[in-house]
């Protein structure tokens, strides 16, 4: 029984503390005053000249994912190269597996010509 009383106090806190942030957060925002400007879109005062509902080019998406790939490519293998001599022929083969994974990511990239500056 004494597992449940600790389960409730957890639960009850749990709820309290994102419900106590939502509190403190309207108690202590600053109040939307009647400035015209501060009722913008933008609070710099420009008047938005286009919907901001446009079309990104395919370019935009595949930067991206480069940047991904590359970016994934260096947060799993830095850490690998630190201990790259304590692990076993196992690490090894799987840090392999995961290098051509990212090639065929690369690959696609350079068939798509994502590489090119334009």
């Amino acid at each position: 029984m004494e597992i449940y009383i600790k389960l409730l106090i957890i639960l009850i806190f749990s709820l309290l503390v994102p419900i106590g942030m939502i509190l403190i957060q309207k108690l202590l925002s600053p109040k939307p005053t009647n400035y015209g400007y501060k009722l913008e879109p933008y609070e710099s005062g420009e008047i938005p000249f286009m919907d901001a509902w446009v079309r990104y080019p395919i370019r935009f998406y595949l930067i991206a994912f480069l940047f991904l790939l590359f970016d994934i490519e260096v947060a799993f293998i830095l850490p690998f190269v630190v201990v790259f001599k304590k692990l076993g022929i196992l690490a090894i083969i799987e840090t392999f597996i995961f290098i051509f994974i990212l090639l065929i990511g690369w690959l696609y990239l350079y068939k798509k010509k994502a590489y090119r500056w334009e």
